[in-house]
């Protein structure tokens, strides 16, 4: 039986859609965040401005901007290519292409708990520490839903697939 039946959407007239679609729309959400990250990554690497205390590259140097801002593009590049996998997986009902997003989206959320509960540890005399905390949560939170969602459409998938057996006895 799915976690969820049915998945909240924004963009339907009626707010609701099944999991299938919704699934869709955790895949598009998540390619288009991966993408934004990119970019964002491009500008910190050409020097752009990166010492907003809101910035993933706060207390780098420019050689450690460099640094991290390039494992950002080989991580959201790998994210990418799991989001390709996810959405032709849902559109032919492959349930294990849907394995590597789940885990890389897994691995996301704990790292965006661990980088919030590092801010407030690390700068817990910084008022927008606490606020940047929040807002990396509240981020989480939405990231464990398009999760719940998937591993919903997941379980569907499964149970369809798998093979039913009756047995008769004489």
């Amino acid at each position: 039986m799915p976690i969820l039946d049915r998945c909240w959407n924004p963009l339907m007239m009626y707010h609701f859609t099944n999991v299938r679609f919704g699934s869709f729309y955790c895949a598009v959400y998540t390619m288009v965040i991966h993408i934004l990250f990119i970019f964002y990554a491009i500008y910190a690497i050409q020097g752009g401005r990166t010492e907003w205390f809101f910035s993933p590259y706060f207390e780098y140097s420019q050689r450690g901007t460099e640094r991290a801002a390039s494992l950002t593009i080989v991580l959201c590049l790998i994210f990418l290519m799991f989001t390709y996998m996810l959405w032709k997986g849902i559109k032919r009902d492959n349930r294990c292409m849907y394995v590597p997003w789940m885990s890389a989206m897994t691995i996301e959320i704990l790292l965006m708990i661990g980088v919030g509960l590092w801010f407030i540890v690390r700068y817990y005399r910084n008022l927008f520490s606490v606020l940047a905390a929040i807002l990396l949560w509240t981020i989480d939170g939405f990231h464990v839903y398009c999760l719940l969602i998937v591993l919903s459409q997941y379980q569907i998938v499964r149970d369809l697939q798998e093979p039913k057996f009756e047995f008769l006895y004489p």
